[in-house]
């Protein structure tokens, strides 16, 4: 076995610390790996900070962040130790907001093949979470508005993400906006429906439902996972009529995920009236869709009953993958 390189050693003895938090050498050696060389050293010891809440270390992580906006695509390339100290500095509550000012409107151009990518669009999502905490309502708003016209698609969403957990009522006509103006990519226009489902259920249900007939199955698609998600009364029937008419087979089944996601009593008696039918795929997939719930003895027995009656060793083998495991 060939021996470990010096970074994997100085990465694997930075996982150690999670051994014991609150030793006492942990503190200084995170500190000492945020002043490291290595960017990937920089982003693990960031990554620790948080999960072990190291709050005391705010301003070590501050310094290794600004630290690495200088000559950055030659110290930290495809922004992986700003990112990681910036969901750091989240994931620790710091309310230093310029740090995530300057994190999100930052851009980094680094060469590809063929051209060049920014690679800090997952920065500007994270600084956009950032935000949430600091920002006064009329400063995060328009951020995110501009965020939502972001170039690049994760910074896209991480604006959808971050105007749901503002939780600010001003943020619903921008989410809507966008999904009535569209998006070049599904993803977007799906973490938006879920960010209005979120904000505005009883308004903005009718605007996602109307999304199921699109001509773009992956928007479909995307649209169907936000009702699930939602639980909202109001999806079940456009859920199923959309199963109902749904050609694709890989489609329909997750539109019966999506139906179980919705955890009421019709969705799960519509599940399990399929597993009773005589279309093999389609009760397949119903078990699938009801297999999160395994744990509720009675639904699984029903489950359980129905497979039985079916006979069915496809679906026999099923319920044994999904219910026993």
């Amino acid at each position: 076995m060939p021996e470990p390189t010096p970074l994997a050693k100085k990465i694997a003895e930075l996982n150690k610390l999670r051994a014991d938090p609150n030793s006492g050498d942990t503190t200084p050696a995170l500190r000492r790996a945020l002043v490291d060389r290595s960017q990937r050293v920089v982003a693990k010891a960031a990554e620790l900070c948080s999960e072990l809440s190291k709050s005391e270390l705010v301003p070590d992580l501050l310094n290794a962040y600004q630290r690495m906006f200088t000559d950055p695509v030659k110290q930290d390339p495809s922004c992986l130790a700003k990112t990681a100290i910036a969901a750091a500095l989240v994931g620790l509550d710091c309310q230093d907001i310029e740090a995530y000012r300057q994190g999100i409107k930052y851009q980094q151009h680094e060469p590809v093949w063929g051209g060049e990518k920014d690679t800090a669009a997952q920065l500007r999502a994270v600084c956009a979470a950032g935000m949430v905490g600091c920002a006064t309502c009329m400063e995060a708003i328009t951020t995110f508005a501009d965020l939502l016209a972001d170039p690049c698609k994760q910074a896209r969403i991480g604006a959808a993400r971050a105007i749901a957990s503002f939780g600010h009522w001003e943020g619903v006509p921008l989410l809507r906006l966008k999904l009535l103006s569209g998006d070049p990519d599904a993803e977007v226009l799906g973490a938006c429906c879920t960010a209005l489902m979120d904000l505005a259920p009883d308004e903005g249900v009718e605007l996602v439902i109307q999304l199921l007939s699109s001509g773009d199955t992956e928007v479909r698609i995307q649209a169907a996972l936000a009702l699930g998600q939602s639980r909202n009364s109001q999806a079940f029937d456009p859920l199923r009529s959309l199963w109902q008419t749904e050609h694709d087979v890989s489609v329909r089944s997750i539109l019966l995920t999506c139906i179980g996601l919705l955890r009421s009593t019709e969705s799960r008696e519509f599940l399990l009236s399929l597993i009773r039918g005589t279309d093999g795929t389609a009760a397949a997939d119903a078990i699938r869709a009801l297999a999160p719930y395994r744990m509720m003895e009675e639904l699984s027995q029903q489950v359980e009953r129905a497979v039985q009656e079916s006979g069915s060793r496809r679906l026999r083998r099923a319920f044994e993958d999904e219910f026993k495991i």
